[in-house]
């Protein structure tokens, strides 16, 4: 496929820079910036599989989000008929890959240096959720003032999971790919610490280390042979070693626990006296996680129980859709709202001045409390309704969505659950509710919603799910056979 001269009436291409498996990359021009860029065209004939080019859209956005300096920047993305692109950062240098080929191995200081800078890259890229799942010299900038840069994160997790199951296809790079991945695992954060690993191998060796005659053989190499240690090949500082051969372990427990480890590891490694004999670090007490999956992420409310369940979920006709969901491990967030009103609540006893009720002085009668709807809570579904409305376009608005067809979802679904409720038809009703549910769980699980928005919108659910609960339908869920009669 040879790519249009000019993409979407913006982006003018010039000279191709570099081409791989699935993609092409030219020197472009910005003309509405007036700005040299690189062009990232996906190549053919994942061009043409719509599975994979929606994917890769989602994962350009999710790589728009990455600001670090040692991550090369992505400006854009979009498509021009059948070429669909990514607009990114132009880096002045040449690949590690390059460097490798032309000079040889690197001094043990050059190591220690360009592999504590990719490691920063990677950790921030980790922190925000971003697994790069491809990391080889041909992924890392060396630039002419001495910087470095990673690149590839749009593309790499677009040859997620997804894609190894439905071709049966390993994707990514056999000389740098981890055990797991060459297992059919998408793999996580460690195995880009393994990919690191083999990137300073061939740093220090001048070679990676599995070498063998078909990319089938060098994955059998991952997975069941240990690499020779690098100090077999040329003198290597002890400490550096150390923290190659870590990186380099089959098992992803006993690997670093996150790139900024390693990144530590690097900066601490003494590099000033070679290696003798192999002397390898112990392995961590404690397997090892990713490091993302360590925050506190986001959970959402369970659904709230239906009217009259006992006679809906009675008989052979029973929705089973309506069956009790295990709860979810909201009650740390409700735990924490809870205590921040009580510590209010106290606040203002104390400090507050004593008001006497209206009527108090001149003998009028105080109004009933229930007379005074609360000004926090929505006071019905429709309200809670416009609510979470309200907090998805904010989302979509200010990025927090990474998914234009999620926000039309979430948007649909959540107006059709106020209408069915307002209608109460509670046929149309518990079917829609538990479709926004799915809608908002499934797209948190595909990191479609960055954690500030999914805490917002999981908020706004929560007032939702207490509005319907103050103002249940008259009806009870139908029954399977009530769908039928249908």
């Amino acid at each position: 496929m040879r790519a249009a001269t000019k993409l979407v009436d913006r982006y003018e291409l010039g000279p191709l820079l570099g081409q791989g498996g699935m993609a092409r990359v030219y020197r472009g021009t910005d003309r509405t910036l007036g700005r040299p860029v690189a062009v990232k065209v996906l190549a053919e004939p994942f061009n043409r599989d719509r599975a994979f080019v929606a994917r890769f859209r989602r994962e350009a956005r999710a790589a728009a989000r990455l600001a670090d300096p040692n991550i090369v920047s992505v400006f854009d993305t979009g498509s021009d008929g059948d070429v669909h692109f990514i607009v990114m950062e132009l880096v002045d240098g040449r690949t590690l890959e390059d460097r490798l080929e032309r000079d040889g191995p690197f001094s043990p200081n050059e190591v220690a240096r360009i592999g504590a800078k990719v490691a920063r890259a990677l950790a921030a890229a980790h922190e925000r959720g971003v697994v790069h799942r491809d990391v080889k010299p041909g992924n890392v900038m060396l630039t002419d003032d001495g910087g470095v840069k990673v690149v590839d994160f749009g593309i790499a997790r677009a040859s997620s999971a997804e894609e190894i199951t439905r071709t049966g296809v390993v994707l990514g790079s056999p000389p740098y790919i981890s055990p797991e991945q060459a297992r059919g695992s998408p793999g996580d954060e460690r195995s880009d610490l393994y990919g690191v690993g083999c990137v300073l191998y061939e740093m220090l060796t001048g070679r990676p280390p599995f070498q063998a005659e078909d990319p089938v053989a060098t994955l059998y190499r991952h997975v069941h042979e240990d690499p020779p240690p690098p100090s077999s090949v040329r003198p290597v500082p002890a400490d550096l070693e150390r923290v190659v051969l870590r990186c380099l372990q089959k098992d992803p427990a006993h690997r670093f626990a996150s790139a900024r480890e390693l990144e530590m590891a690097m900066a601490g490694a003494s590099v000033g006296e070679p290696s003798t004999t192999l002397r390898l670090a112990p392995v961590a007490s404690e397997p090892t996680v990713p490091v993302h999956r360590r925050r506190a992420e986001p959970r959402l409310p369970s659904l709230p129980d239906a009217p009259d369940r006992t006679v809906a979920e009675t008989g052979p006709g029973a929705l089973v859709r309506h069956r009790h969901r295990p709860p979810r491990l909201w009650w740390p967030l409700v735990a924490a709202v809870g205590g921040a009103l009580l510590i209010t609540a106290l606040a203002l006893l104390v400090f507050e001045p004593v008001r006497l009720p209206t009527g108090a002085v001149t003998g009028e009668e105080s109004p009933s409390p229930e007379a005074s709807p609360t000004a926090t809570e929505p006071t019905s579904v429709s309200e809670a309704a416009d609510r979470l409305h309200a907090e998805i376009n904010a989302a979509a608005a200010s990025g927090g969505i990474f998914d234009e067809d999620v926000t039309a979802e979430l948007l649909d679904d959540t107006e059709e659950v106020a209408e069915a409720h307002t209608t109460q038809d509670a046929g149309w009703f518990w079917i829609e509710y538990p479709d926004l549910i799915d809608e908002i769980e499934t797209a948190v699980a595909d990191g479609m919603l960055s954690d500030d928005a999914a805490t917002a919108i999981g908020q706004a659910l929560e007032h939702l799910i207490t509005a319907i609960e103050t103002d249940p339908l008259d009806s009870p869920p139908p029954s399977a056979d009530d769908d039928d009669d249908d």
